[in-house]
């Protein structure tokens, strides 16, 4: 494995521990973290384009906890959705804003409180909200 692919397998793997690091262990999806690569290795929910994470797609997992800044490690990120995980709380993390190549933002039925940060406006690419 090359160095800068071996780079965005750890980066990957590292934004997304993040994230799943604030949710609850008994509900993030079963073989996050197994290995080093969610694109080689497949995990659950995640889609890769190459080697970098494009779409997370949870919708309705039973997903608790929070939404971590670390989102902004994914910077290849096209599609988020953590619908219907009535569970995941908690403001939205400012650094969203910075998914600059984000189309699809799918939050519904979930209980994020707080105000929607102004730093959406900045998803220029964004389609679907």
């Amino acid at each position: 494995m090359d160095y800068h692919l071996l780079v965005e397998c750890y980066c990957a793997a590292a934004g997304l521990n993040g994230i799943a690091g604030s949710w609850d262990t008994d509900t993030k999806p079963s073989n996050w973290g197994n290995g080093n690569d969610p694109c080689g290795d497949k995990w659950i929910g995640i889609i890769c384009t190459g080697n970098r994470v494009t779409s997370i797609r949870l919708s309705s997992f039973g997903l608790s906890g929070t939404l971590s800044g670390d989102i902004q490690s994914l910077s290849e990120l096209q599609y988020l959705d953590l619908s219907y995980n009535k569970n995941l709380r908690g403001p939205l993390p400012s650094t969203i804003g910075t998914l600059s190549k984000l189309q699809n933002l799918i939050l519904v039925g979930c209980s994020f409180t707080g105000e929607i940060p102004k730093e959406i406006g900045q998803l220029s690419n964004l389609i679907f909200l």
